[in-house]
């Protein structure tokens, strides 16, 4: 795939149309953007709002970790703090390389503290890709109107918030043992078919430094392969952290697991 470099800025602050929403935003041709707010305090204080995106079905942006060839998504508020919350993603495997990414449109949500300020100013730079990728940036400003919520975003948020994969705490786990193989950089997941989709395993290990590409079939019935991208773990060390994400069909979950050493390195 190619990549333009020609970045789609969109200077100053667009004034809000409606109580919940921004007008939309041209990020590139055929895209367009607006941030949305429920207008509704959780109960921490908090509100949700999001990044909606129009886009054709055949163009795409990135997860939260891009992959091989993506664009990282950078989000950013001008004051308070936000938490985006990111739905699944599609494994895209069709250039060659592995990218996470969504096509067409999507909702990305998150949960906004608004601190003192009364209203949302968000920074956005996202990877934007269909013959060409062109890296587009935008700004939306939002007030926020506690007295008078918005039910209409709110149930789009919500309906965004399902595919944002949640902690598993059922029985039985659908996840056991996770073992490095450090000759393949690879990592062997123990998983119950039943319960997850073996095609659909996501690692992120140690908080983003790597993720794994495509779920490989193993030999043995209860156990995905999942390859390291990049490099492998900096010197020989075994991944602190392994945060597994995948679909079952009530939807997508996520687990946390600390990786052994493969006791042999002979492949699965």
């Amino acid at each position: 795939m190619r990549m333009l470099l020609v970045v789609f800025t969109l200077p100053g602050l667009a004034a809000p149309a409606f109580a919940g929403e921004t007008p939309w935003q041209q990020l590139a041709p055929e895209v367009s953007a607006r941030l949305i707010s429920s207008d509704a305090p959780d109960a921490a204080g908090g509100t949700m709002i999001a990044l909606q995106l129009d886009m054709p079905q055949t163009t795409k942006t990135y997860w939260k970790i891009p992959g091989e060839t993506g664009i990282a998504p950078v989000l950013t508020a001008a004051e308070g703090r936000i938490e985006p919350l990111w739905p699944y993603p599609t494994l895209d495997t069709r250039d060659g390389f592995v990218d996470f990414a969504y096509y067409g449109p999507v909702v990305l949500p998150m949960r906004f503290e608004a601190g003192s300020s009364r209203s949302v100013q968000l920074s956005v730079t996202l990877g934007i890709c269909s013959d060409i990728c062109v890296p587009a940036s935008a700004m939306f400003s939002l007030p926020l109107d506690r007295d008078r919520p918005d039910p209409g975003q709110g149930l789009r948020i919500r309906q965004a918030m399902a595919d944002v994969p949640r902690p598993w705490t059922g029985e039985p786990e659908p996840v056991g043992d996770v073992t490095w193989n450090a000759a393949d950089n690879s990592l062997a997941v123990e998983l119950d078919s039943t319960i997850a989709d073996p095609g659909s395993v996501i690692a992120v290990v140690d908080n983003g430094l790597l993720t794994s590409g495509a779920p490989q079939k193993s030999r043995e019935a209860n156990l995905v392969v999942l390859p390291l991208l990049g490099n492998n773990i900096a010197d020989g060390k075994t991944p602190a952290s392994v945060s597994l994400i995948f679909t079952t069909a009530r939807g997508p979950y996520e687990v946390q697991r600390h990786s052994g050493v493969a006791k042999s390195t002979t492949q699965r």
